[in-house]
């Protein structure tokens, strides 16, 4: 299960999460893959593929090597163009310049009873006019895997978009496909809402004001990424528990 690492502005989710995830052990036992073997670990890789098939190297390996990264590429959540496939089993994803999110993984990284929580965190770069930060890809040695990508804490917004008064049409447009009555009058008048005003009733509409965690996106081995419509309005213990078990039968 994925979880974003909590920043400066946001709760770690404690009680509610546990919560759950201790009613679901007493329901399932999960089950772990054997491990592949060398053979199988090498298919999965650019240069087994090479090795093992005789490809036509007509163009360049980088570009080859790409092309095999984001054929296997599955984001379940974030925006758009936020993530990218970089080495054989690491990703950049794309960060604000001075934001307090590499410091986070720099700092659990020094943890030695933390660090494996998270991917682990290899360096901050920047290219052509963009900053990233370089994580370990959790998914590089897996084909069609199930996975479920869980937003933690109980505030999912910066303090500098509580002073950030813009009118956002595209958020509010957002808003009323969830529901066509939440916006206020002068909100319909303008077609338009603040961002903290959107991530404020997402909280409320999920089950991050009430678990302090709601679920982001799901992909099971064989399917289609559920649509994270879906699951917007997974709100309350039971509709969380619904969903994991869900979730967790499909693994099996």
């Amino acid at each position: 299960m994925g979880a974003d690492v909590a920043t400066q502005g946001q709760c770690v989710c404690g009680r509610g999460f546990y919560s759950v995830m201790t009613g679901l052990q007493e329901k399932f036992r999960i089950r772990r893959k054997a491990m592949p073997t060398q053979e199988e670990q090498l298919r999965e890789t650019p240069v087994g593929i090479l090795a093992m098939n005789a490809l036509d190297l007509v163009a360049p390996a980088c570009d080859l090597f790409v092309k095999y990264r984001k054929s296997k590429w599955i984001q379940l959540s974030g925006h758009e163009g936020s993530f990218f496939p970089a080495g054989l089993d690491t990703i950049w994803k794309k960060h604000v310049a001075g934001s307090h999110e590499a410091q986070a993984y720099k700092l659990i990284m020094e943890e030695e009873n933390m660090r494996d929580m998270v991917p682990t965190f290899h360096q901050e770069l920047e290219y052509k006019g963009s900053h990233y930060i370089e994580l370990t890809d959790l998914l590089h040695k897996f084909t069609d895997p199930c996975i479920m990508d869980i937003k933690m804490g109980c505030r999912t917004f910066l303090e500098s978009e509580v002073k950030n008064p813009a009118l956002r049409t595209d958020l509010y447009d957002k808003m009323v496909k969830l529901d066509a009555d939440e916006p206020t009058a002068e909100e319909h008048s303008n077609a338009a809402v603040t961002k903290l005003r959107y991530m404020q009733f997402r909280e409320m509409a999920s089950s991050t004001s009430t678990l302090s965690f709601r679920i982001e996106g799901i992909k099971l081995s064989g399917h289609e990424v559920v649509s994270n419509g879906n699951l917007k309005k997974v709100r309350s213990k039971d509709d969380v528990l619904k969903t994991m078990s869900e979730f967790l039968l499909g693994h099996r």
